[in-house]
């Protein structure tokens, strides 16, 4: 359409061509320079004269005139392979050998750290070779991608390290990821006898409808927590308490297990022993009530019966009976109840067991035993 033409259509026409396209460049918030075919700028927008003021840039008309890649190749410092890799990059677009091209670079300020992403093309059609170079202002993406991988760094470090079992599973609840301790606990020697497989294969085959109804309503909860039973490899069975969590990432559970078959035995074994103390105890307070009866009970009776007959001296001279017990008796029958008394309390904590301790009350306990029944002890 020649300008007649646009004239006669009522077409609005652009102002001249330069200035628009100026004013199309300085539009945008990108800081762009266009360079000849020898890299030389030509043209530079808004946004990069604004850069180049703010960071004290005070060269004549923002850089135009000098060469880009010649100033890239001049670079020194750390960053210095960055700016001359940008450069033969560039070179190799003004030279047709690559269509574009975008590379991510640090261009730290005393002020602040930022990052910044340069991207070239080629202009289109069979004129001049000019290239755009466009540099964006990435710092904020940049940062959260770095924190995004510190992130998962860690976790990769805790997933591999971690004492516990951590598996990960999606939606159908088959296996994803699953780390070391995980393999250790289902008795597999690497990841990739695990991945895939659905959580119920590791089940003993009559929990494994209860295993299917658990994840659906896991799955609605988003939380869950218990004890289940493991099925290893080998045949084997391990008891597990675990904390799942739903989408920690969007279609990925994470759950944690921690092997308890040890402690369930070592629960089971104490419960067990507290049965046995429990039968213990009883079985001694049954042998200390009968030795009660039939010793000291029995001794007190008939101390009882003596002191009763020595009121009676004279009915008992009328009828002949013989004399009553004396004092001396009765004496004596005291001081054997108030024996078998003392062993008895003796038995029950030996004497000097809080002040001198166990093995001081087990040896007067022994002596104690030698001097009323000689040198012959009970079976223990």
């Amino acid at each position: 359409m020649t300008r007649a033409d646009a004239v006669t259509a009522g077409e609005p026409l652009p102002p001249q061509p330069e200035r628009f396209f100026q004013a199309a460049l300085d539009a945008l918030a990108t800081q762009i320079a266009i360079v000849d075919a020898t890299g030389k700028i030509v043209m530079v927008n808004d946004a990069w004269r604004r850069f180049a003021a703010a960071n004290g840039y005070t060269g004549r008309d923002h850089g135009i005139g000098q060469n880009y890649l010649a100033v890239c190749d001049a670079a020194i410092g750390i960053d210095a392979g960055e700016a001359k890799t940008l450069a033969e990059r560039i070179h190799e677009v003004l030279q047709h050998r690559r269509d574009d091209y975008a590379q991510v670079y640090p261009c730290h300020s005393p002020e602040q750290r930022r990052w910044f992403i340069a991207r070239v093309s080629r202009f289109p059609g069979d004129g001049p070779d000019y290239a755009v170079i466009a540099h964006e202002d990435i710092t904020e993406q940049h940062q959260v991608e770095v924190a995004l991988r510190e992130s998962e760094t860690r976790f990769r470090t805790i997933f591999m390290q971690a004492l516990d079992a951590i598996l990960i599973a999606d939606d159908e609840g088959r296996y994803l990821q699953a780390n070391p301790a995980a393999c250790a606990l289902y008795g597999v020697s690497d990841e990739a006898d695990l991945l895939g497989h659905w959580i119920g294969d590791f089940a003993p085959p009559a929990l494994r409808s209860a295993v299917q109804e658990s994840w659906r309503q896991f799955l609605a909860d988003g939380r869950q927590s218990g004890t289940f039973i493991v099925l290893r490899a080998d045949g084997t069975t391990r008891t597990v308490e675990f904390q799942a969590t739903a989408n920690f990432q969007p279609g990925q559970h994470v759950s944690i297990l921690r092997d308890i078959t040890q402690r369930e035995l070592v629960v089971a074994e104490l419960a067990d022993i507290r049965r046995e103390l429990v039968t213990a105890r009883e079985t001694e307070r049954l042998r200390l009530a009968r030795e009660l009866h039939d010793t000291a009970v029995q001794q007190l009776l008939g101390i009882s019966f003596q002191l009763a007959a020595m009121n009676e001296p004279a009915r008992a001279a009328r009828s002949g009976a013989e004399p009553a017990a004396t004092l001396a008796d009765i004496r004596r029958s005291v001081l054997d109840t108030v024996g078998h008394l003392r062993g008895m309390i003796r038995e029950l904590r030996p004497a000097g067991l809080a002040e001198f301790g166990l093995t001081a009350a087990l040896d007067g306990y022994l002596s104690a035993v030698k001097r009323e029944r000689g040198n012959t002890l009970p079976a223990i």
